[in-house]
């Protein structure tokens, strides 16, 4: 599995965020919901480094799915969700904002396929 165009496409969000501060500004405008309390005075900066976080852990989270199921012996069924999530993530995505949304689905997935495949129950 190659995550290397996935990587890129993060490097350049990153850089595109730099220029625009366009993820920035979202999170400055838009009110969070009443259960997110941050407590921190720069908040929207711990928002911010927190999503890039999350958007950047995704190549090396889908390379250890790849990995843990090939040693499982379940590749074959992991190999399909890895590929559907690396194709959401390169659809036509330019900044964090758009990034962030796919980066959501692709934890979703891996959690969906990490609880099923941990369930004792499955036969």
């Amino acid at each position: 599995m190659n995550v290397e165009n996935i990587r890129e496409l993060i490097r350049s969000a990153n850089e595109l965020e730099l220029k625009n501060h366009y993820l920035q500004k979202l999170i400055n405008v838009q009110p969070l919901h009443h259960s997110i309390v941050l407590s921190d005075h720069n908040a929207h900066e711990s928002l911010l480094a927190f999503a890039r976080d999350y958007i950047n852990s995704v190549p090396d989270v889908l390379v250890a799915l790849s990995d843990v199921s090939q040693a499982a012996g379940i590749a074959s069924f992991i190999e399909p969700l890895l590929n559907i999530a690396m194709e959401n993530f390169t659809i036509a995505p330019s900044g964090l904002d758009q990034l962030l949304d796919k980066a959501y689905f692709a934890h979703r997935l891996i959690e969906e396929a990490a609880d099923f495949y941990s369930n004792p129950d499955i036969s």
